[in-house]
């Protein structure tokens, strides 16, 4: 595995070694579906398929999954070494949830973030929105072993189209005067999703607000 691990709809890479010399070999796959479910043999198709160069080798490096993938190869005219249809064969390509974060300014101090996900899936994805308070941690980290980002909304994404908002209102408090609020300020804010079956963890970039 070249990229065991991409972002959704991003290229991966594999390469296939210990091949004879010229060989045709075929790659085969499946991407993962939500219930975890998929196999080899109720989801398995051919990927990608071509010639091993003189020193036994072939590297593909096209495949663009939209959810956690697993591949295996085979040289043409051989079986594959573990023949059982379960989801132990082959190598896995982790592919982490694509999180896309615009805001609009309501009013003062309310804003209406937006929610892009990729991929969408059944029943809609839950999406939190963190302030960034300290140091950032990647994604896939425990909230609470996160101390710099404090969650502070949660949306459940379309099904369909992966997309979502909520309303967050920011009250920026002065600490010197707890009743009044500075009037300007700027604040950070990320998306962060955790793993299933069908994604890895996902994280977007952090966004820079002004609030007034």
């Amino acid at each position: 595995m070249n990229t065991p691990a991409i972002n959704a709809t991003g290229l991966a890479s594999v390469t296939v070694t210990g091949v004879t010399a010229g060989a045709r070999v075929t790659l085969e796959g499946y991407s993962q579906v939500h219930e975890g479910t998929a196999s080899f043999a109720t989801a398995g198709s051919v990927v990608r398929s071509g010639t091993a160069s003189s020193d036994g080798a072939i590297s593909f490096n096209d495949i663009r999954p939209s959810s956690n993938t697993r591949v295996r190869a085979v040289q043409e005219g051989c079986t594959f070494s573990n023949t059982s249809p379960d989801q132990s064969a082959g190598a896995v390509i982790s592919v982490r949830t694509t999180l896309f974060l615009e805001v609009r300014r309501l009013k003062a101090r309310s804003f209406r973030f937006s929610i892009d996900s990729l991929p969408a899936r059944e029943g809609g994805l839950i999406v939190g929105i963190y302030r960034v308070t300290g140091g950032t941690c990647t994604a896939g980290v425990e909230p609470r072993r996160c101390a710099g980002e404090q969650l502070v909304g949660q949306a459940r994404v379309n099904g369909v189209f992966g997309e979502g908002s909520v309303v967050i209102n920011t009250p920026l408090a002065n600490p010197n005067d707890p009743e009044r609020a500075y009037p300007q300020a700027r604040e950070q804010f990320v998306l962060k999703t955790g793993k299933d079956a069908q994604n890895a963890p996902g994280r977007s970039n952090v966004r820079d607000l002004a609030l007034d």
